[in-house]
Protein backbone atom coordinates (compact mmCIF):
# COMPACT_ATOMS: atom_id res chain seq x y z
CA UNK A 1 0.00 0.00 0.00
CA UNK A 2 2.83 2.43 0.86
CA UNK A 3 4.52 1.67 -2.47
CA UNK A 4 1.28 2.49 -4.32
CA UNK A 5 1.02 5.78 -2.45
CA UNK A 6 4.61 6.74 -3.32
CA UNK A 7 4.02 5.90 -6.98
CA UNK A 8 0.89 8.04 -7.00
CA UNK A 9 2.70 10.98 -5.39
CA UNK A 10 5.55 10.68 -7.90
CA UNK A 11 3.09 10.94 -10.74
CA UNK A 12 1.56 14.03 -9.17
CA UNK A 13 5.05 15.54 -8.75
CA UNK A 14 5.83 14.89 -12.41
CA UNK A 15 2.71 16.76 -13.39
CA UNK A 16 3.74 19.65 -11.13
CA UNK A 17 7.14 19.80 -12.88
CA UNK A 18 5.43 20.11 -16.23
CA UNK A 19 5.76 16.52 -17.37
CA UNK A 20 2.25 16.40 -18.76
CA UNK A 21 0.10 13.47 -19.66
CA UNK A 22 -2.63 14.33 -22.13
CA UNK A 23 -4.89 11.79 -20.48
CA UNK A 24 -5.15 13.10 -16.92
CA UNK A 25 -8.50 12.66 -15.15
CA UNK A 26 -10.22 15.61 -13.47
CA UNK A 27 -11.14 14.62 -9.92
CA UNK A 28 -14.66 15.45 -8.71
CA UNK A 29 -15.87 14.55 -5.20
CA UNK A 30 -19.45 14.66 -3.93
CA UNK A 31 -20.41 15.45 -1.33
CA UNK A 32 -17.30 17.43 -0.43
CA UNK A 33 -17.84 16.84 3.30
CA UNK A 34 -19.67 14.37 5.53
CA UNK A 35 -21.71 15.58 8.50
CA UNK A 36 -23.82 12.75 9.85
CA UNK A 37 -25.27 11.41 13.07
CA UNK A 38 -24.34 8.02 14.48
CA UNK A 39 -26.21 6.31 17.27
CA UNK A 40 -24.34 5.62 20.50
CA UNK A 41 -23.03 2.08 20.66
CA UNK A 42 -23.41 1.49 16.92
CA UNK A 43 -21.43 1.66 13.70
CA UNK A 44 -22.57 3.89 10.85
CA UNK A 45 -22.05 3.07 7.19
CA UNK A 46 -21.51 6.04 4.86
CA UNK A 47 -20.19 6.73 1.41
CA UNK A 48 -19.17 9.43 -1.04
CA UNK A 49 -18.28 9.52 -4.73
CA UNK A 50 -14.92 10.19 -6.37
CA UNK A 51 -15.51 10.57 -10.10
CA UNK A 52 -13.68 11.69 -13.21
CA UNK A 53 -15.28 14.81 -14.69
CA UNK A 54 -13.70 14.37 -18.12
CA UNK A 55 -14.44 10.66 -18.53
CA UNK A 56 -10.82 9.52 -18.22
CA UNK A 57 -10.38 6.60 -15.83
CA UNK A 58 -9.39 7.70 -12.34
CA UNK A 59 -7.15 5.64 -10.04
CA UNK A 60 -6.51 6.35 -6.42
CA UNK A 61 -6.16 5.44 -2.76
CA UNK A 62 -8.17 6.59 0.26
CA UNK A 63 -6.92 7.04 3.83
CA UNK A 64 -8.63 7.98 7.09
CA UNK A 65 -6.87 10.00 9.79
CA UNK A 66 -8.90 8.44 12.62
CA UNK A 67 -8.87 4.78 13.65
CA UNK A 68 -12.63 5.00 14.40
CA UNK A 69 -13.35 5.84 10.76
CA UNK A 70 -12.44 2.90 8.56
CA UNK A 71 -12.26 3.23 4.78
CA UNK A 72 -13.60 0.04 3.20
CA UNK A 73 -12.72 1.12 -0.35
CA UNK A 74 -9.00 1.72 0.17
CA UNK A 75 -8.16 1.60 -3.54
CA UNK A 76 -10.37 2.36 -6.49
CA UNK A 77 -10.35 2.82 -10.24
CA UNK A 78 -12.83 3.89 -12.90
CA UNK A 79 -14.79 6.88 -14.12
CA UNK A 80 -17.30 6.62 -11.26
CA UNK A 81 -16.15 5.39 -7.86
CA UNK A 82 -18.10 4.86 -4.65
CA UNK A 83 -15.94 5.15 -1.54
CA UNK A 84 -17.47 3.30 1.41
CA UNK A 85 -16.54 3.80 5.06
CA UNK A 86 -17.75 3.12 8.60
CA UNK A 87 -17.75 5.29 11.73
CA UNK A 88 -17.48 3.45 15.06
CA UNK A 89 -19.41 4.94 18.01
CA UNK A 90 -19.46 1.80 20.14
CA UNK A 91 -17.36 3.33 22.92
CA UNK A 92 -18.51 6.94 22.73
CA UNK A 93 -21.09 8.99 24.61
CA UNK A 94 -23.97 11.13 23.35
CA UNK A 95 -22.61 14.48 22.18
CA UNK A 96 -19.15 13.16 21.28
CA UNK A 97 -17.86 13.87 17.79
CA UNK A 98 -15.53 12.03 15.45
CA UNK A 99 -13.98 14.76 13.32
CA UNK A 100 -11.21 14.51 10.75
CA UNK A 101 -10.74 13.90 7.06
CA UNK A 102 -10.38 11.26 4.37
CA UNK A 103 -7.37 11.84 2.15
CA UNK A 104 -7.70 10.88 -1.51
CA UNK A 105 -4.44 10.40 -3.41
CA UNK A 106 -5.25 10.00 -7.11
CA UNK A 107 -3.69 10.45 -10.51
CA UNK A 108 -6.03 13.44 -10.82
CA UNK A 109 -4.62 15.10 -7.69
CA UNK A 110 -5.11 14.95 -3.94
CA UNK A 111 -8.18 16.02 -2.00
CA UNK A 112 -9.30 15.99 1.65
CA UNK A 113 -12.92 15.18 2.49
CA UNK A 114 -13.72 16.58 5.92
CA UNK A 115 -16.05 14.55 8.14
CA UNK A 116 -17.83 15.03 11.44
CA UNK A 117 -19.91 12.23 12.96
CA UNK A 118 -21.99 13.31 15.96
CA UNK A 119 -23.04 10.66 18.48
CA UNK A 120 -26.77 10.74 19.30
CA UNK A 121 -29.14 8.69 21.44
CA UNK A 122 -31.15 7.49 18.44
CA UNK A 123 -33.96 10.04 18.67
CA UNK A 124 -33.27 11.04 15.08
CA UNK A 125 -34.94 7.86 13.83
CA UNK A 126 -37.99 8.57 15.97
CA UNK A 127 -38.17 12.11 14.59
CA UNK A 128 -38.12 10.80 11.00
CA UNK A 129 -41.27 8.80 11.67
CA UNK A 130 -43.00 12.01 12.82
CA UNK A 131 -42.28 13.80 9.53
CA UNK A 132 -45.64 13.12 7.91
CA UNK A 133 -45.60 16.15 5.60
CA UNK A 134 -43.28 18.73 4.07
CA UNK A 135 -44.73 21.22 6.56
CA UNK A 136 -43.45 19.06 9.43
CA UNK A 137 -39.91 19.15 8.08
CA UNK A 138 -40.16 22.88 7.32
CA UNK A 139 -41.09 23.49 10.98
CA UNK A 140 -37.98 21.64 12.13
CA UNK A 141 -35.84 23.68 9.72
CA UNK A 142 -37.34 26.91 11.09
CA UNK A 143 -37.04 26.10 14.80
CA UNK A 144 -33.76 24.12 14.81
CA UNK A 145 -31.82 24.54 11.59
CA UNK A 146 -28.81 22.51 12.78
CA UNK A 147 -31.05 19.55 13.61
CA UNK A 148 -32.76 19.85 10.22
CA UNK A 149 -29.39 19.82 8.43
CA UNK A 150 -28.33 16.68 10.30
CA UNK A 151 -31.62 15.00 9.45
CA UNK A 152 -31.39 16.04 5.77
CA UNK A 153 -27.90 14.48 5.54
CA UNK A 154 -28.99 11.40 7.49
CA UNK A 155 -28.89 8.33 5.25
CA UNK A 156 -32.29 7.14 6.48
CA UNK A 157 -33.99 10.50 5.75
CA UNK A 158 -35.36 9.05 2.51
CA UNK A 159 -37.48 6.69 4.63
CA UNK A 160 -39.40 9.59 6.25
CA UNK A 161 -43.16 9.15 5.61
CA UNK A 162 -43.55 12.30 3.49
CA UNK A 163 -40.74 11.14 1.15
CA UNK A 164 -42.61 8.01 0.18
CA UNK A 165 -44.25 10.17 -2.47
CA UNK A 166 -42.43 9.60 -5.80
CA UNK A 167 -42.27 13.30 -6.68
CA UNK A 168 -40.78 14.39 -3.35
CA UNK A 169 -38.41 11.44 -3.31
CA UNK A 170 -37.06 12.38 -6.78
CA UNK A 171 -36.50 15.98 -5.67
CA UNK A 172 -34.72 14.84 -2.52
CA UNK A 173 -32.39 12.55 -4.48
CA UNK A 174 -31.42 15.50 -6.67
CA UNK A 175 -30.85 18.10 -3.96
CA UNK A 176 -29.16 15.70 -1.52
CA UNK A 177 -26.28 15.41 -4.02
CA UNK A 178 -25.36 19.08 -3.52
CA UNK A 179 -21.80 19.53 -2.22
CA UNK A 180 -23.25 22.07 0.26
CA UNK A 181 -25.77 20.43 2.59
CA UNK A 182 -27.36 23.74 3.64
CA UNK A 183 -27.95 24.88 0.05
CA UNK A 184 -29.23 21.44 -0.87
CA UNK A 185 -31.77 21.49 1.96
CA UNK A 186 -32.87 25.06 1.19
CA UNK A 187 -33.28 24.16 -2.46
CA UNK A 188 -35.31 21.08 -1.59
CA UNK A 189 -37.67 23.08 0.63
CA UNK A 190 -37.96 25.86 -1.94
CA UNK A 191 -38.84 23.42 -4.71
CA UNK A 192 -41.66 22.14 -2.51
CA UNK A 193 -42.89 25.68 -1.83
CA UNK A 194 -41.80 25.80 1.81
CA UNK A 195 -39.16 28.52 1.44
CA UNK A 196 -40.62 31.00 -1.12
CA UNK A 197 -38.50 33.87 -2.32
CA UNK A 198 -35.13 32.27 -1.58
CA UNK A 199 -32.94 31.56 -4.59
CA UNK A 200 -30.61 28.62 -4.89
CA UNK A 201 -28.55 26.68 -7.40
CA UNK A 202 -28.19 22.93 -7.55
CA UNK A 203 -26.67 20.33 -9.85
CA UNK A 204 -28.10 16.90 -10.54
CA UNK A 205 -27.32 14.10 -12.93
CA UNK A 206 -29.82 12.64 -15.32
CA UNK A 207 -30.23 9.39 -13.40
CA UNK A 208 -31.14 11.26 -10.20
CA UNK A 209 -34.35 12.82 -11.55
CA UNK A 210 -36.88 11.90 -14.20
CA UNK A 211 -36.42 13.92 -17.36
CA UNK A 212 -39.37 16.06 -16.34
CA UNK A 213 -39.89 16.45 -12.58
CA UNK A 214 -43.54 16.19 -11.63
CA UNK A 215 -43.28 19.25 -9.38
CA UNK A 216 -42.73 21.59 -12.32
CA UNK A 217 -40.53 22.00 -15.36
CA UNK A 218 -37.08 20.58 -14.66
CA UNK A 219 -34.89 19.27 -17.45
CA UNK A 220 -31.53 17.47 -17.39
CA UNK A 221 -29.56 16.63 -20.50
CA UNK A 222 -28.58 12.99 -20.56
CA UNK A 223 -25.39 12.44 -18.61
CA UNK A 224 -24.68 16.17 -18.04
CA UNK A 225 -25.67 18.70 -15.38
CA UNK A 226 -27.35 21.83 -16.69
CA UNK A 227 -29.10 24.97 -15.55
CA UNK A 228 -32.85 24.79 -15.37
CA UNK A 229 -35.91 26.26 -13.69
CA UNK A 230 -38.02 24.70 -10.97
CA UNK A 231 -41.55 25.81 -10.16
CA UNK A 232 -42.72 25.36 -6.59
CA UNK A 233 -46.22 24.34 -5.59
CA UNK A 234 -46.95 27.95 -4.70
CA UNK A 235 -46.08 29.14 -8.19
CA UNK A 236 -42.64 30.68 -7.58
CA UNK A 237 -39.87 29.87 -10.01
CA UNK A 238 -36.32 29.08 -8.87
CA UNK A 239 -33.06 28.56 -10.72
CA UNK A 240 -31.34 25.20 -10.37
Amino acid sequence: MEAQRKAMRERINRLARGVLNSEVPVLSVRPENLRLSVRRGEMLSAEFHADSENGIQLKGLAYSDDIRVRVLTESFGGVRNRIRLTADARYLEVGDEIAGHILLVTDGGEKKIEYCFTVTDGQGTELLERLKSTEDFAKVAKTDREAALRIFAYREFRSAPFLRDAERSALYRAFSKSSDTARGMDGFLAALGERPGESFRATAESELLPRTARSGRSFWRAGKPCSCRLRSRRGETFSA
